[in-house]
Parts: C-alpha cells; sequence; structure tokens
C-alpha cells in the first residue's frame, strides 16, 4: 500500500512537472518568435543596404507592379522610381506625365489606397512593430530556407488564428534578419501584395549625396495637404459633429490611435486606426454636409442617389480587403481595412455614437 502510495505520489509531481516544463517551453517559445519579430523590425533600420526591389499589389482593375532602386542607412531612405507595369501591360518610367486619378504610387488616388490599407502613422504603422500583438493574433511557423536575390533566408509564415482573415509569408535573411521578401496572403487564397528584392547588396559604399534627397519617388501632388493631429477619446467631445467608433471591432482588432485630418479650408474630419498587429481597419468620417463632400459626392458611381430615409451601406471589396462607406445622423463615415466578409458588416453594424 505505502509502495502504491509512492508512486502515486511520484506520478503526480511528474504531472505536475510536465505541466510546468511544457508551460516554460511555451514560454520560451513565445519569447523566442517575439525576439525574432523584433529583429526583423530593426534590421530594416540598423543594416545598411542597397538594392532593386519589386512590389506588386492587388488592385480591383489588376495587378500593379512596381520596380524600385532602394538604399538604406540609419533609418533614412533613397528611392529611386524605375518603372511601373500597369494592368493591360502599360509601362510607366520616370519623366512620364502622372495621369488623373492614376492608380499605384504616381496619383494621389494610390496614396488615399495607402491610407486606407494602413500604411500611413509613421513608425507606429511598421509592419512588426506591435510584435506582441501580432504572436496573440498570428501563429508563428517556420517553414524552411529558401534564397531570395543570393541569399539565404529563413522562411516564415504568420497564421491567423481567427478565420477569414490575410496570413502573411516572410523571407528573413539568416545572417542579419533583413526582411528579403514579404507577402500577403488574402483570405481567399493568392498573394495581394509581394514585395521582393531582385538584388541586395548590404553595407555598400555610399557617396556623400546618395542621402541628399531621402525620397525621390516624384507622385502627382494631391489635390489638398492633410495634417494631422492625436486626438484622445475625451477629445471627441468637442466636435461639432457625431464621431462613430465601433462598439465591437473584429476580433484581436484594438484601437491604436485616433486623429484630426485638417486640409484647411476645405475639409475637416477624424480617422480612428484598428490594428491586430498585422491587418489594420482605418475609420475616417466628417460632416456629411461639407460643401466639398456635397459637389464629390454626385459624381461618384453609386454615391449620387438618397438613401430613402434608411441605412445603406456602400462597399467595395477586392481581394485584400473591403471599404464601406455609410451616412449616419450627419456624418460620413469610410471603414476601409484588410478583412473582409461579414467581418467589416458586423463591425459597421456596431457603430455607436463616441460624443
Amino acid at each position: 500500500m505505502k509502495r502504491a502510495r509512492a508512486i502515486l505520489v511520484i506520478a503526480g509531481f511528474a504531472a505536475l512537472g510536465g505541466s510546468i516544463a511544457w508551460g516554460l517551453l511555451g514560454d520560451v517559445a513565445a519569447s523566442r518568435d517575439q525576439a525574432l519579430l523584433d529583429a526583423i523590425q530593426d534590421a530594416e533600420d540598423a543594416v545598411p543596404f542597397a538594392g532593386v526591389r519589386t512590389i506588386a499589389t492587388d488592385h480591383p482593375d489588376g495587378a500593379v507592379t512596381t520596380v524600385l532602386r532602394v538604399r538604406g542607412r540609419g533609418g533614412e531612405r533613397h528611392i529611386e522610381f524605375v518603372e511601373a507595369r500597369l494592368p493591360g501591360g502599360e509601362i510607366r518610367r520616370p519623366g512620364d506625365k502622372p495621369k488623373r486619378g492614376e492608380m499605384g504610387p504616381f496619383g494621389w488616388m494610390g496614396r488615399i489606397r495607402g491610407i486606407a490599407s494602413g500604411r500611413v502613422h509613421g513608425g507606429q504603422m511598421a509592419r512588426f512593430r506591435q510584435s506582441g500583438a501580432i504572436l496573440q493574433n498570428y501563429r508563428l511557423v517556420r517553414t524552411g530556407r529558401e534564397p531570395v536575390a543570393g541569399r539565404d533566408c529563413d522562411r516564415l509564415e504568420l497564421r491567423p488564428r481567427s478565420a477569414n482573415r490575410a496570413s502573411y509569408r516572410l523571407w528573413a535573411d539568416v545572417e542579419n534578419r533583413f526582411l528579403l521578401r514579404f507577402q500577403v496572403i488574402g483570405a481567399q487564397g493568392g498573394a495581394v501584395f509581394d514585395m521582393s528584392h531582385d538584388t541586395i547588396a548590404f553595407h555598400p559604399t555610399f557617396v556623400p549625396d546618395d542621402f541628399a534627397a531621402p525620397v525621390d519617388v516624384k507622385p502627382a501632388p494631391a489635390p489638398f495637404r492633410i495634417e494631422r493631429e492625436a486626438l484622445s477619446l475625451e477629445a471627441l467631445r468637442g466636435l461639432n459633429y457625431r464621431a462613430w467608433l465601433p462598439a465591437k471591432p473584429p476580433a484581436g482588432f484594438q484601437l491604436r490611435a485616433i486623429e484630426r485630418l485638417r486640409a484647411r479650408g476645405l475639409f475637416e474630419g477624424i480617422s480612428a486606426w484598428y490594428s491586430d498587429g498585422m491587418a489594420s481597419v482605418m475609420i475616417v468620417q466628417f460632416r456629411a454636409d461639407n460643401p466639398i463632400w456635397v459637389q464629390l459626392k454626385p459624381m461618384l458611381p453609386g454615391f449620387g442617389e438618397g438613401n430613402g430615409g434608411g441605412l445603406v451601406a456602400r462597399r467595395i471589396a477586392h481581394a485584400g480587403g473591403t471599404l464601406m462607406n455609410i451616412t449616419l445622423e450627419g456624418t460620413e463615415v469610410f471603414v476601409a481595412g484588410q478583412i473582409v466578409g461579414d467581418e467589416m458588416e458586423q463591425l459597421v453594424k456596431s457603430l455607436k455614437a463616441a460624443n
């Protein structure tokens, strides 16, 4: 009997020790994953480099491929536009006159699409800056090694813990963790964004004027200059129109920033940025009786009709995400994000007055 009890005690301690061991191993793995993501983000600023970068971006009218020469040092960037391959086979090169409303990196519509997809807010929205949030919402999976631009890379995947979300593929240089390729895989499959280096050289020799102009890509000038100012939730009470925020953001998404947007003499509104660490949702809103919007709205397909007294949401969807527009109690609300299907609709339906 005593021997049986001793065996049970030993077994109990072994089971408890096993649980503790698995917990410790889980903590170690999480710390290792976070350190890896932090190293990838840090390498973008810390590692001097020069190379040719190709970016393929999905658009409703077809993919746009942009080729850039990029040099980086100590957080500075010098970017030279080489060419862009547009849907239909057209190729744009330096010196070509921008076309009105052109998509891609040349027209101001391209800048608006950039805001909608979350490529703003400076360093706050750098891809791997929120490593803790990323690992709460995605599993980091190591899938082997593969060369990019002649360099050995660890191939990684960030797989979403929630259904109907994009996943991400990363190719990080084995030696210095510099990100040499990055893909966004849409919820329905297929790459909607693919950045890859065709060539790369680390610690190159720069001449003194290499960084005289940090960026010399020359997009078409925006029709107006937007000024930004950080706001608190309490500051929304001072607005002279209703502000709307979701009562139920998508799983894993948290409010990261609120800003006032101003184009002097033309426009004033606010934006709210939600993120799960990788994907973003932007909510931009302003008074529906804004004179510029009143003039512009009838010219936009699908926006000129009245809502018949009811609540109508207009939706534009493509592989990379969704844009929805709705008018609520005199406020025009645009919700754009890298989520698709029911999640966006549920977010819009949960909008509540924040002031």
